[in-house]
């Protein structure tokens, strides 16, 4: 499985999961499906991190998405009369700091543990985890792909920590569903694949956001 099937599965997960919360009353069975985008979501920017060329301009496009979903995200929140929160995005990018801070090494240790809490701090969505699992992630791919066992072993105990304690943190057993997106983590073979275009997957985070705002406001 490429990093291309990942995408187009993650894109898919989401979208069910936002046209069930903002469209069709939160049903149960759209939420389970979208608890698995995130953890793709999550490979693909440690993926993108570990070997863009231009960490630089992957970070302003990362910086650019999150501000223009923030948009339409906030107006959704005020909609369904939601806590104000930021989208997924920022917790990637305290994510990417937290990476960059390892690789850097030095004060890493006071660095990473303040950006996880600072995805709570700042009420971004996922909280903690999303830096946490970002984290977890770099480490699997970085230092253990070549040893499977090790690696899936890995993989299972990321997913099932940062998942498992937010959905105590949040009081939300659903979170947990998340986990099964060990299956499609684990099929990932590293490749790229065929790709959609490079920035397809930038614009429709916004663009699906905004497009169902849209539709909250003329119909509902």
């Amino acid at each position: 499985m490429t990093s291309a099937i990942l995408q187009i599965i993650a894109i898919i997960c989401m979208t069910i999961d936002h046209v069930g919360l903002y469209l069709l009353g939160d049903p149960d069975w759209a939420r389970i499906i979208g608890r698995i985008a995130m953890p793709l979501f999550a490979m693909g920017i440690v993926e993108g991190f570990l070997h863009t060329k231009s960490r630089q301009k992957y970070f302003l496009r990362l910086a650019i998405c999150a501000l223009l979903a923030d948009i339409p995200y906030l107006l959704l929140g005020v909609q369904m009369g939601f806590d104000s929160t930021h989208n997924i995005l920022f917790g990637f990018i305290l994510g990417f700091a937290a990476m960059l801070c390892l690789e850097k090494r030095g004060y890493w240790w006071i660095c990473v543990p303040f950006l996880i809490a600072a995805g709570s701090a700042f009420q971004v969505d996922y909280g903690f985890s999303a830096v946490l699992l970002l984290v977890l992630f770099y480490f699997c791919r970085k230092y253990l792909q070549k040893e499977k066992v090790l690696y899936y072993a890995a993989l299972a105990v990321s997913l099932t920590i940062s998942m498992g304690v937010l959905a105590a943190v949040i009081n939300w057993p659903l979170q947990l569903w998340s986990i099964v997106a060990f299956v499609p983590l684990a099929l990932y073979n590293g490749k790229k694949g065929h790709r959609l275009p490079k920035y397809a997957g930038y614009v429709f985070f916004p663009a699906h956001l905004l497009i169902i705002w849209v539709i909250r406001l003329l119909f509902y």
